[in-house]
């Protein structure tokens, strides 16, 4: 929590009013300010440019949930001072993402998740990204990273949330997250360059307990490289060239809770197969593929899972895709 050393207040101008509670307060200072205050904090002053970066929450560490944060959606710019025990999750916007030198500035431990979601960066400025080694969360879905890009980001050891969706990645530069052993969640969705070589690599990720692997063009052989993760409990396979073979290997995940296999190849019978994983809570599937009498049958092998449809072409009637004429 943010103290005062001295028995003099900052004035209201210093203070983010209006959004911070009576136990924490969060201090956005100019260069100028923060010379003219000359007070004594118990936190850290991280200097950002001059030109917003981005937007910042304040949480405290080691939890990132949104109940535990002591301020949403403040502007990344000047000089902030963050409380002791605190640190930053950090969005970029355009800006920021192109030219993230600034974040060379801040302590190793500063940010706790960045987000680079949807934003276009080259190696150089996702190479910096490095520097955060203290980090938990990154997000880097629907960025031109590459292979080349993410080997510079392996020394981020402390990761536990790790979002490479849609990028430009290939097996190849996947190797580079397999130091990650702290990763309880990870998201591969849409890159199609993966492919079946990606198994090895993922075996050693033994704290996985969410893998999203759609629409990576996987094979059923790869799949017995996710026996061994002994912590997964959710797992998305979907749009991929997934079969019947392939729900063998996964009928050995003892630990899976929710399954994912909408617009695969499995059938009715291979999905019997599923019985054998005692926690297995959910399974997704496109549910117009099957006659309701093999619904009724799978419902009655899988008691005690849930059916959901994996599709949104569920939610309407049937016809609607239809030719009109």
């Amino acid at each position: 929590m943010f103290k005062q050393s001295s028995t003099k207040k900052l004035k209201p101008k210093h203070v983010f009013a209006g959004l911070l509670p009576t136990t924490a307060a969060l201090l956005l200072l100019s260069g100028s300010d923060a010379q003219a205050a000359g007070e004594k904090v118990d936190g850290t002053i991280l200097s950002f440019p001059q030109t917003s970066v981005g937007r910042l929450d304040i949480v405290k560490i080691n939890n990132l949930s949104y109940i535990d944060k002591l301020i949403s959606g403040a502007n990344a710019v000047g000089k902030v001072m963050v409380p002791a025990g605190c640190a930053i999750n950090l969005k970029l916007n355009y800006n920021g993402s192109q030219d993230t030198g600034f974040l060379l500035s801040l302590p190793p431990d500063a940010v706790r998740s960045l987000d680079c979601g949807q934003l276009e960066m080259s190696d150089q400025q996702i190479g910096n990204i490095a520097h955060l080694a203290k980090m938990v969360d990154l997000n880097l879905e629907s960025t031109d990273l590459t292979d080349e890009a993410l080997g510079q980001l392996s020394g981020l050891k402390e990761l536990r949330h790790l979002n490479l969706g849609d990028t430009l990645i290939t097996a190849r530069g996947l190797h580079a997250i397999v130091g990650m052993n702290k990763l309880v969640w990870l998201r591969l969705s849409r890159n199609a360059k993966l492919g079946g070589q990606i198994g090895p690599d993922l075996s050693r990720l033994r704290s996985l307990t969410f893998l999203d692997l759609c629409g990576t063009d996987l094979d059923n052989a790869m799949l017995a490289n996710l026996i061994p993760l002994s912590k997964l409990t959710e797992l998305n396979v979907r749009r991929n060239n997934i079969s019947d073979k392939g729900l063998v290997y996964i009928a050995k995940i003892k630990s899976l809770e929710t399954l994912n296999v909408t617009d695969t190849l499995v059938t009715k019978k291979g999905l019997t197969l599923l019985s054998a994983l005692p926690r297995l809570k959910t399974v997704f599937l496109r549910m117009r593929r099957y006659k309701p009498e093999d619904l009724a049958a799978l419902k009655k092998s899988l008691l005690s899972v849930k059916l959901e449809s994996g599709s949104r072409e569920d939610s309407f009637p049937s016809n609607t895709f239809e030719p009109l004429h």
